[in-house]
């Protein structure tokens, strides 16, 4: 099942079409991998597609990245596989990076889960992190 994070305003509006052929190619992966659902956690909204990266947007306004929840993947050896095998389906006109978890150092306060970034990125093909 796909799903977009609970509370958040994921906004799949003017996404580029090769972004929903992303997230058709990662639902059965996470699965195979044992996540019954597909959670997206950012794509064309306010902060994400326009943050201080900037550089979810193409010039002509569509996004061109969607990020996925990864830690509903039991093992982190898997999560990799999962990774791994997205990036080969995709091939090299997407760039498919993990990132990883980020915490408030004084707090301990999780403040960026760990996630997939996947990016349509024909100016540079083949990009891994």
């Amino acid at each position: 099942m796909i799903r977009l994070k609970p509370g958040a305003d994921v906004n799949l509006d003017n996404v580029h079409p090769r972004i929903y052929l992303a997230i058709g190619f990662a639902g059965p992966i996470w699965a195979r991998y044992g996540s019954p659902d597909l959670y997206l956690v950012g794509a064309n909204e306010p902060g994400h597609a326009t943050g201080p990266r900037g550089f979810h947007q193409l010039p002509d306004g569509t996004c061109q990245a969607v990020d996925f929840r990864t830690w509903t993947i039991p093992s982190v050896r898997d999560r990799r596989r999962a990774v791994d095998e997205l990036a080969a389906q995709l091939g090299p006109l997407y760039d498919v990076l993990l990132e990883e978890e980020v915490r408030d150092p004084t707090t301990g306060k999780v403040l960026r889960g760990e996630h997939v970034h996947v990016q349509v990125d024909m100016d540079r093909p083949g990009t891994r992190l």
